[in-house]
């Protein structure tokens, strides 16, 4: 045989057994993460993708694997089962991303699990609606599925804003003609890469190593570039700000008619608590957002910078390797939440009562 025919029959060889270990490996706990999370991470019809309800499992998050626990309303808690929609107590629903979903944490050690053992002898409710990915365009369209077709009441709604939320919205969502929040068109970069993922184990090594590589302690991804890069605000941030605001806007008005009360949250990746930007662009426009929409503003970026400014004390707050919070940066964010009159916001709210 020929050296080039050789070399053709090694890297037919080396493609077969490359795809077939990756779709075999694609069912173990480690390589096949993706594919556990998709068993429980379901495409919605009206507001893109949530949990799937009252389900039990093993999640994972980078190489942690959690509890993961969900409701009948598909709500991260500590229990499955059916989940009244009307209560005689008040009830603060939370909205978010991944962070106030609690990747990589129990239940239990996430702020909304510990809110929720604190506000229960005030009488108070906690329900977790964030998933992983949100934006302000599934805020507000989650919320109205939940008070309009689910017939769900709550009394005070309370979103942490991320900061990749500008980048989702430039990119990621947009609200098409029937009212339906829907995935923008991926680029040809992003799809050619999850294609070469899900069917290499090559390159699924490799994306991890790259990923791996980036995860250091300042924002590996990018997500706070709009708030500091004037070139990037221009490029993305700019418009992702302005879709953000008319989302947001929605939802206050959505709200208000209904006298349900809004609390926004802002809070710091490690890069930011380090570098000790008490004042970034995300915390004058939100804090000006709120003020102007008469909804309660808690700014985190004091509590996380109280740490200390160095690598080390931020550290303690997250996921090592990741900007995503800990047990330990649950805690933090519960407790300032409280200390900033959480509880007496949603006690005070007139909301919808049955």
């Amino acid at each position: 045989m020929s050296r080039g025919r050789a070399f053709l029959a090694a890297a037919a060889f080396y493609m077969v057994l490359d795809v077939g270990a990756a779709r075999l490996l694609d069912s173990t706990p480690l390589w096949g993460s993706e594919a556990v999370e998709r068993r429980y991470r379901i495409p919605h019809p009206v507001y893109h993708h949530d949990l799937a309800p009252d389900v039990r499992v093993a999640g994972h998050w980078g190489a942690l694997e959690y509890s993961v626990i969900t409701n009948s309303l598909g709500f991260r808690s500590s229990v499955t089962g059916p989940v009244s929609l009307r209560s005689s107590r008040r009830r603060l629903l939370l909205l978010g991303d991944s962070f106030t979903e609690g990747v990589g944490v129990p239940f239990e050690e996430t702020y909304a699990g510990l809110l929720q053992r604190a506000l229960a002898p005030r009488g108070i409710e906690v329900l977790n609606a964030a998933v992983m990915s949100y934006a302000p365009s599934i805020y507000w369209r989650k919320t109205k599925y939940l008070l309009e077709d689910v017939g769900l009441r709550f009394d005070y709604v309370l979103v942490a804003l991320d900061l990749s939320d500008i980048g989702d919205e430039a990119h990621g969502y947009r609200v098409d003609s029937g009212g339906r929040v829907v995935g923008r068109a991926p680029g040809l970069a992003g799809s050619l890469r999850q294609r070469l993922k899900n069917g290499s184990l090559f390159f699924h090594v490799a994306d991890l190593v790259w990923d791996g590589a980036k995860g250091r302690l300042a924002d590996p991804f990018g997500y706070a570039d709009w708030t500091t890069d004037a070139s990037q605000y221009e490029a993305y941030g700019r418009e992702g700000l302005a879709l953000a605001e008319a989302r947001m806007n929605e939802l206050s008005a959505l709200l208000h008619q209904r006298g349900i009360g809004l609390g926004i949250a802002v809070y710091p990746y490690p890069a930011e608590v380090v570098a000790r930007q008490p004042d970034s662009r995300q915390v004058r426009f939100w804090r000006a957002w709120g003020a102007a929409h008469g909804a309660d503003f808690f700014d985190l970026f004091p509590a996380f910078q109280a740490a200390g400014s160095s690598p080390d004390a931020a550290r303690g707050y997250f996921i090592p390797h990741d900007v995503h919070w800990n047990a330990r940066g649950h805690g933090l964010v519960k407790t300032a939440l409280l200390a900033e009159g959480l509880a007496d916001s949603v006690a005070g709210s007139r909301g919808v009562r049955p």
